[in-house]
């Protein structure tokens, strides 16, 4: 007997649609109830850290991270807000060197998704540095806060508050280990570019 196109073709889709049929029983109800238990999970995280109960958040910031990384791919946005979540909460907890490994991963992923001088690397140089800081590896949080000004000087300009609050984190890290001379220009610089600020404001808002 000789078989048509059109009957393999019928062959084809007859032993193909319990295959889809299959994946759409078992596959995709486990993802979605992985992602509605995270989301559920997730308001309850974001309630306890704003109590700044960060003991009994971090094993809930734990298990939602875990559940998205099983459903998202890692660069996905909901993996993203779940590695910061957990690696602040690390930091709170002084827990330095998970938090570290954390935002290594957070900045691998956006060097390798978005532009290296993007507004969220800075933002990760700047939330690297505490870790770095409370680890003694002094140098590498100041090379990343300096890092993290260049970037948001260029897409922001010279003034910005964001500049301000890593001018300000520059010089903490200096009075830190106790480098007052190094720290005061830096001080300095971040009330004169807070001053500027306002008086813009004060125009624009006049």
């Amino acid at each position: 007997m000789r078989f048509s196109s059109k009957m393999i073709y019928v062959f084809f889709l007859a032993t193909l649609i319990p295959v889809l049929a299959s994946c759409g029983d078992s596959q995709v109800p486990v993802v979605s109830r992985s992602l509605t238990r995270a989301k559920k999970l997730n308001d309850q995280l974001v309630e306890l850290i704003r109590k700044k109960n960060y003991r009994k958040a971090l094993p809930i910031a734990e298990k939602v991270l875990a559940l998205r990384e099983k459903s998202l791919k890692p660069e996905s946005p909901r993996v993203i807000e779940s590695i910061d979540s957990l690696a602040a909460i690390y930091v709170a907890t002084r827990r330095y060197k998970k938090a570290e490994e954390l935002y290594v991963r957070r900045l691998a992923i956006l060097k390798k998704t978005s532009d290296p001088e993007h507004l969220d690397v800075a933002a990760t140089l700047y939330k690297m540095a505490p870790a770095y800081r409370r680890q003694g590896k002094f140098a590498k949080a100041a090379k990343f806060l300096k890092q993290a000004r260049v970037i948001y000087e260029k897409n922001l300009g010279p003034d910005h508050m964001f500049i301000v609050q890593t001018i300000k984190r520059q010089a903490n890290l200096y009075q830190s280990i106790g480098m007052w001379q190094q720290a005061a220009p830096f001080m300095k610089e971040a009330r004169a570019m807070k001053a500027r600020l306002a008086k813009q404001q004060t125009k624009k808002s006049g």
